[in-house]
């Protein structure tokens, strides 16, 4: 019979199904179908995410050490939310506010390459009422009031940087370290990356039946714009240097960040472009929170008669008036 070279209560370095290093902790040892195996729980994730290793099959799963020795040892970059789930646990366990067991009800997704970040309630019940009158079949004015490019370029005036330093920061890999401050000119990278993401996901994952010809009229209206001649009105791609973000604003740049953990998931994307999307998201959101009443107000934000619009035959766009709140 195997001997356990990880002992009850020891912390390692576990690689979970994605190929992905966590942060992890042997819980028990226990029989399973006549073999003696691990039970091993994930820093900072739900106990439904808790595995069972047999003892003696150790080798390429489970290593001794920290997630910092495991990437100088294997010549790796951690993935920021393997980062951030053993660092928020180990915060809340330092404040004495939460106990070793309360990992067993967290709330964390799935251990996977993308991410988890809480969003202040005044932006979660935007998010709610903007399904409620969706299923009203009420939709939103497009152009936004505030483009999404005007919120975080305000976004961007709150955290300065060079030119030289985005240049330079914007050539290297991203990494998240445990107890140095995210730089500035990060943040900005960051901020601009998930502007872009906004961009190609926007009309294929964010928007809702009733707004795609919403949808279609405006890129219908930018290509008229741009003298494109257009075969199919009803179904066309986007023409080249058009941007959602200069026409949508706060609430479908919200939605994204609920769907982002799984489209990041399902993306394909290599580890440092998730690193580039998700290091700067909970700066970000704070600034959204702090001035989400300058860009959202759910009287102008929204017109039932582009509801209407939206489920007309009538192929010819039709520009939305533009309110501003300035």
């Amino acid at each position: 019979m195997s001997q356990p070279i990880f002992q009850i209560g020891e912390s390692f370095v576990c690689i979970f199904k994605t190929n992905v290093p966590y942060e992890a902790k042997v819980i028990g040892i226990k029989e399973v179908k006549g073999k003696q195996c691990y039970v091993i729980h994930y820093t900072g994730w739900a106990s439904r995410h808790d595995e069972k290793v047999q003892l003696g099959a150790e080798e390429g799963k489970m290593f001794k050490g920290t997630l910092e020795e495991y990437a100088r040892t294997h010549n790796v970059e951690i993935p920021t939310v393997a980062l951030n789930s053993a660092k928020k646990k180990r915060s809340v366990v330092e404040q004495g506010n939460q106990s070793e067991e309360s990992d067993e009800s967290s709330d964390m997704e799935s251990p996977t390459p993308g991410l988890r970040f809480d969003m202040a309630s005044p932006l979660k019940k935007i998010i709610i009422d903007d399904s409620k009158y969706l299923k009203s079949n009420v939709l939103t004015h497009v152009p936004a009031a505030f483009s999404i490019d005007e919120i975080v370029s305000d976004y961007l005036k709150t955290i300065p940087a060079t030119d030289q330093e985005l240049q330079e920061v914007n050539q290297v890999n991203f990494t998240v370290t445990e107890d140095d401050p995210t730089p500035n000119s990060v943040l900005a990278i960051s901020a601009q990356s998930l502007v872009q993401f906004f961009d190609v996901v926007l009309g294929f994952h964010l928007l809702y039946p009733n707004e795609r010809k919403q949808y279609n009229d405006l890129v219908h209206k930018v290509a008229i714009d741009e003298g494109l001649v257009l075969v199919n009105p009803n179904n066309l791609p986007a023409p080249a240097g058009f941007k959602s973000s200069e026409h949508y604003g706060l609430i479908h740049f919200l939605r994204m960040f609920t769907k982002l953990p799984k489209l990041l998931e399902e993306s394909g994307l290599n580890l440092n472009v998730i690193n580039r999307l998700t290091i700067g998201i909970e700066s970000l959101l704070e600034f959204l929170e702090r001035n989400f009443e300058k860009y959202y107000n759910n009287g102008v934000d929204y017109d039932s008669t582009a509801a209407e619009e939206a489920g007309s035959s009538a192929s010819a766009p039709r520009a939305t008036r533009r309110v501003s709140r300035r």
